[in-house]
Order: C-alpha cells, then sequence, then structure tokens
C-alpha cells in the first residue's frame, strides 16, 4: 500500500493514494464466465484496498473478448476494469472503461462515480460534481460514496456551504464513517476560520 497525504475512498473501504481522494463501487457479475468473476472479485479488492495486478486486467479483457455476457454484466466488466486501472494509476484506460460502460448502459449509475473521480484527479472538479450528481440522479445503490466524493470536489472549490450538506447527506446513510465525520469537521472549521 502507497502512503500518501490523501485519500481515496473506493467502494466499502479506503485506500491511500498519492493522489486526490474519492470513491467508487466494484460491480457484482452476475454471469457464470470465470473471467468476468475474477474481474469484479479483483474490482473489488481494488477498490478497497488499491491494489490491482495486470493479471486481473487480462481477466477483464478476456471476458470481455470471448466471454458470452449480458448487456449489464458487460457493461460492469468495462466499470470493473476501470477500476483495476485505476488502482494501477492507468487512468486514461479507466477513463475509456467507464465510457464503454456508458455506451452500453447510460442508466448505470457507477460508471459516472468512476469517472468522476478521474476528473477529480484531473483538477476538472465541475465534472466531478456532475457525474456524481449524475450517478445519485440513477438511484445508485450506495449513495453515500456520491456525496462524500462530490463534498470532496465543493471542497476543494471552498464551497464549504455545498461540502458541508453533502458531507451531512453522507453521514445520514452511514452515521459512522470515521472519514465523513472527519471531513465534515474540517469544512466546519474552515467556515468558522473563513466565514
Amino acid at each position: 500500500m502507497r502512503s500518501t497525504t490523501t485519500l481515496l475512498v473506493v467502494a466499502a473501504g479506503c485506500v491511500y493514494f498519492s493522489v486526490p481522494v474519492f470513491a467508487t463501487q466494484a460491480v457484482t457479475i452476475f454471469s457464470n464466465d470465470g473471467d468476468a468473476q475474477k474481474c469484479s472479485a479483483a474490482a473489488h479488492t481494488a477498490a478497497q484496498t488499491n491494489f490491482a495486478s495486470h493479471d486481473a486486467l487480462e481477466a477483464c479483457d478476456r471476458a470481455l473478448e470471448y466471454g458470452h455476457m449480458k448487456k449489464r454484466d458487460r457493461a460492469a466488466t468495462y466499470v470493473n476494469r476501470g477500476i483495476i486501472a485505476t488502482a494501477l494509476s492507468r487512468f486514461q484506460e479507466a477513463f475509456r472503461n467507464y465510457h464503454q460502460a456508458m455506451g452500453i448502459m447510460p442508466d448505470m449509475p457507477e460508471p459516472y462515480i468512476g469517472r468522476g473521480n478521474i476528473y477529480f484527479l484531473a483538477g476538472k472538479l465541475d465534472k466531478s460534481i456532475a457525474d456524481y450528481s449524475r450517478a445519485l440522479d440513477l438511484d445508485l445503490g450506495r449513495e453515500h460514496v456520491a456525496f462524500l466524493n462530490r463534498g470532496m470536489a465543493y471542497e476543494k472549490l471552498k464551497q464549504y456551504d455545498a461540502a458541508e450538506e453533502d458531507y451531512r447527506m453522507a453521514l445520514e446513510a452511514v452515521p459512522d464513517w470515521e472519514l465523513a465525520q472527519q471531513k465534515l469537521s474540517f469544512v466546519r472549521a474552515r467556515q468558522t476560520v473563513n466565514p
């Protein structure tokens, strides 16, 4: 695991990155395709630990090339591949994977979280906010992830009121989430210093 000064939240866990923080969600595959299952499992691990291997990407590639999957599982495999590519710091590749997933299933919320994270890393905060908002509009199952990420983008833009609201929404969904509690305390302190 890399040590850093910033944190990235992905899926259910926190991971340490040498880049800013955000969250994404791996998508469970329903297909019986072994490579798609391996890709999904590797994405869940990458989301929790920020560790991924090139072998995991190859499993995703085999699933996409040779697997006989339904539309939803194909889109999910692209999302999972994007998560793995992000963990390997292959951000342009991850960005393309999220776009592929959106092309297959435009109403799937998870690729918007992943793409929002890439925009966040690139400093395109308005675009990251738009993607996190879109994921929320699409009924993201784990909405606290999008609220935390969007709050961090607002925080970077020094829009502390909006950041505070999103951190509160994240805590409403997961009351004991330590990272969201820390982020909320930080923006409240910033508002006191810079009213």
